[in-house]
């Protein structure tokens, strides 16, 4: 169903982009997430057994989706990674902290891309 596949993005969405605030929340976010998963697995095994049969996109549309929750995940860790984090750009102007954003968010997506064509 659309709202159990959109449910399960919306927890990985908000896992994946605050998980740079407090780690600690983010495992404990992941395993309340794993058995969300599991709970609607068993579900749609045992309790709606087989869903009505209807024709979709597939999860092409998801992907893409994802993909793009990665790259928004990607540029605000690197900013909650310069704002939360004591570095050394505390006593900077604003334009340096900008640039050191981009820079950081150009950084992580170089290396996303290196892996997925990698795999």
């Amino acid at each position: 169903y659309v709202e159990d596949f959109l449910e399960v993005i919306i927890g990985f969405s908000v896992l994946v982009c605050f998980s740079a605030v407090s780690p600690l929340m983010a495992i404990i976010g992941f395993v309340f997430q794993m058995c969300e998963y599991r709970l609607l697995a068993y579900r749609m095994t045992w309790v709606t057994c087989r869903p009505f049969p209807m024709s979709s996109a597939g999860l092409a549309e998801w992907l893409t989706i994802l993909d793009v929750v990665l790259y928004l995940a990607t540029c605000l860790s690197s900013l909650l990674l310069l704002c939360v984090v004591r570095t050394g750009l505390e006593r900077r102007g604003a334009m340096d902290k900008l640039s050191a954003v981009v820079m950081i968010t150009l950084g992580l997506i170089t290396v996303k891309v290196l892996l997925r064509v990698a795999l």
